[in-house]
């Protein structure tokens, strides 16, 4: 009976023992994860350190976004520090400043665009970028090498940066700008389209001589183009007086000192 008191005494004992080796052990698991944990967070600070030269604070340009500099460069991290917009740019502005959720950016002088999401939404290849609204609603006057062109409110180029001048819409027509190269005006559209190409010295404004017409000018000869920006009578005359002087619907035109009348459809009127 001793001998059996003994062997529980001892078990228990031996239970006892199991019990608080256990909870040692569970214990230095706990802290062994508890610092674990410690050092994967420490292991993202590092990286960000390590690899950035200044870290902004988060949510002065962007909730959530800090920006970051890498040997002069300018990108953004966001909250899981993950690297939104590459370290790339020399400037970065505001967003919202041109257009809502776009922020204008630069590199080596050049300048475009990147959107909310941190992607490129415009390429870093222009020398100026003018307000959008200022020409047409959701576009922006772009600048390259001293030639103009338009940009929309999705970063496309819609007119392309070849002109010296863009005048303002519908000083001449509704919806039309007349542009400039090299001295030749013509027009554009609203869509971008080149509706008159640029070719004439001068062109006077639309409804002096016939409504909807307008007299253009090459090497001091003259014709008229319509409200489709077609040349409806040739520049080939020296002079071009108003409608309706002589007889109605006629107007006289002179070319190398001869006389002779165009109609109201732009035809030279027969004998």
């Amino acid at each position: 009976m001793k001998k059996i008191v003994c062997i529980l005494i001892i078990s228990i004992a031996m239970m006892d023992g199991n019990s608080k080796s256990l909870k040692e052990i569970k214990s230095i698991e706990e802290n062994l994860m508890f610092k674990h944990s410690q050092l994967e967070a420490l292991t993202i600070k590092s990286k960000l350190k390590c690899k950035y030269d200044k870290i902004a604070e988060f949510g002065v340009y962007k909730d959530d976004w800090a920006l970051v500099e890498f040997n002069g460069q300018f990108g953004f991290i966001n909250h899981e520090g993950k690297e939104v917009v590459p370290t790339k740019f020399d400037k970065i502005a505001e967003f919202g400043v041109y257009k809502a959720d776009w922020a204008l950016v630069e590199v080596n002088g050049q300048l475009g665009f990147i959107n909310h999401e941190g992607k490129e939404i415009v390429p870093t290849k222009y020398d100026k970028i003018a307000e959008f609204g200022v020409y047409k609603d959701d576009w922006a006057l772009v600048e390259i090498n001293g030639q103009l062109g338009f940009i929309n409110h999705e970063g496309k180029e819609v007119v392309p940066t070849k002109f010296d001048k863009i005048a303002e819409f519908g000083v001449y027509k509704a919806d039309w700008a007349l542009v400039e190269v090299n001295g030749q005006l013509g027009f554009i559209n609203h869509e971008g389209k080149e509706i008159v190409p640029t070719k004439y010295d001068k062109i006077a404004e639309f409804g002096v001589y016939k409504d909807d017409w307008a007299l253009v000018e090459v090497n001091g000869q003259l014709g008229f183009i319509n409200h489709e920006g077609l040349e409806i009578v040739n520049t080939i005359f020296d002079e071009i007086h108003a409608f309706g002087e002589i007889h109605s619907d006629w107007a006289m035109v002179i070319s190398s000192g001869k006389k002779g009348f165009i109609n109201t459809d732009g035809k030279v009127v027969k004998d």
